[in-house]
C-alpha cells in the first residue's frame, strides 16, 4: 500500500533549553543523538581550534560552544549570526553542539551579522563556588572581571603568551587564576599587564 512520509526538520530550541538537559550530578550531556537547531551570534575573536571550527555562539538565553568537525572552512567572524544544527557532545566538560559538514541532516550557516554582541555578565568570584550557576548561567557567555589586580605579578610584565595563566585579585584580595589558552587569547596577547585596578 501507498504511504506518505513527512521529514520534519529539528525544532529550533534555545541554548538554555540545551543546558537543561545536563546530567545534574555530572553535568555532562545525556542525549547525544537527537538533532537541535539554534539560532544566535559568534562572540568569538577568532577561531579556537587549530584545524577544525570551534566558536562560542550565544543567543538571548545562554552560551555554547559551536564545533564544526573536519573542515577548515567555516570561519565566521565575531558577530556573524549563525544557524546551526547538530547533536549535543561534551569536551573538557563544557558543552557543545556538534554540526558536521558530511552530514546532509547537519547545517552551519552565516546569515547575518550584528554589530552588538550581547552584554557581558559582571563575574563574582564568589560564583565558582557554585557549580549549578556556572553550568547553566555562565558557561559559553560573555563574561567581565571587574577591579582585578595583577599586583602579585610583575606589573611592567606580558599578559601572557599561549597556555599561560595569570593569578589576580579583586580588592577582597580573593585571588582569581585567568588562563589564556592557544587560540582564544589573540586580542590581549603579549599586552602589559596594568598596575593598577582593572576591568
Amino acid at each position: 500500500a501507498s504511504a506518505t512520509v513527512t521529514i520534519l526538520p529539528p525544532h529550533p530550541v534555545s541554548i538554555a533549553y540545551l543546558r537543561s538537559l545536563d546530567n545534574t550530578s555530572t553535568w555532562q550531556t545525556t542525549d547525544t543523538a537527537t538533532l537541535y537547531t539554534i539560532t544566535g551570534v559568534i562572540t568569538c575573536l577568532t577561531n579556537l581550534n587549530s584545524g577544525q571550527s570551534s566558536y562560542y555562539i550565544q543567543d538571548d538565553t545562554g552560551g555554547i560552544n559551536l564545533f564544526v568537525g573536519g573542515t577548515t572552512t567555516f570561519r565566521p567572524l565575531m558577530g556573524d549570526i549563525v544557524v546551526a544544527t547538530g547533536t549535543l557532545s561534551t569536551y573538557n566538560n563544557n558543552l557543545e553542539i556538534m554540526s558536521s559538514p558530511s552530514s546532509v541532516y547537519q547545517i552551519h550557516n552565516i546569515i547575518g551579522h550584528s554589530s552588538i554582541l550581547p552584554a557581558p555578565i559582571v563575574f563574582s568570584l564568589e560564583l565558582t563556588n557554585n557549580l549549578a550557576l556556572m553550568e547553566t548561567n555562565l558557561e559559553g557567555k560573555i563574561v567581565m572581571l571587574t577591579n582585578i589586580y595583577f599586583l602579585d605579578q610583575n606589573p611592567t610584565g606580558s599578559s601572557g603568551t599561549a597556555n599561560t595563566t595569570v593569578t589576580a585579585t579583586n580588592s577582597s584580595g580573593e585571588p582569581i587564576m585567568v588562563y589564556f589558552p592557544t587560540y582564544q587569547n589573540q586580542d590581549v596577547r603579549g599586552r602589559v599587564k596594568p598596575p593598577f585596578a582593572w576591568t
